[in-house]
C-alpha cells in the first residue's frame, strides 16, 4: 500500500515539474509491483487527524504526538507522512 498526498499547485513551475516526475515514478513502480496506491488531499489528512481540514502543520503535529504518545514533535515532513498513514487507516476502511 502506498498513500500519497495529492500535490498542490506550486508557485515555482520547475518545482511542480520535479514533484510530478517523482510522483509518476512512485506510482509507476507501485503499479508494476501491484501495490495499491491511494491519494489524499492534505486537507483530508488534516481533517482526519485534527477534525479541521485547514489545521496548521503544527496543530497536526501536536495531535499526532498525543495520538502516538510521542515525546518530541516530529519534523514537519514526518508529520505529513504520519497524517497520511492515519488518514488512509480511517478513510481506506470506510471506502472514502
Amino acid at each position: 500500500m502506498l498513500a500519497l498526498e495529492l500535490a498542490h499547485v506550486a508557485i515555482n513551475p520547475q518545482s511542480a515539474l520535479a514533484i510530478a516526475e517523482a510522483r509518476g515514478v512512485l506510482v509507476a513502480v507501485a503499479m508494476r509491483r501491484q501495490v495499491e496506491v491511494a491519494q489524499y488531499q492534505p486537507s483530508q489528512a488534516k481533517k482526519v487527524v485534527t477534525g479541521r481540514g485547514n489545521a496548521a502543520k503544527e496543530q497536526v503535529a501536536a495531535q499526532l504526538m498525543r495520538m502516538f504518545g510521542l515525546r518530541e514533535q516530529p519534523k514537519l515532513d514526518a508529520t505529513d507522512a504520519l497524517a497520511l498513514a492515519v488518514a488512509h487507516t480511517v478513510l481506506g476502511r470506510s471506502g472514502r
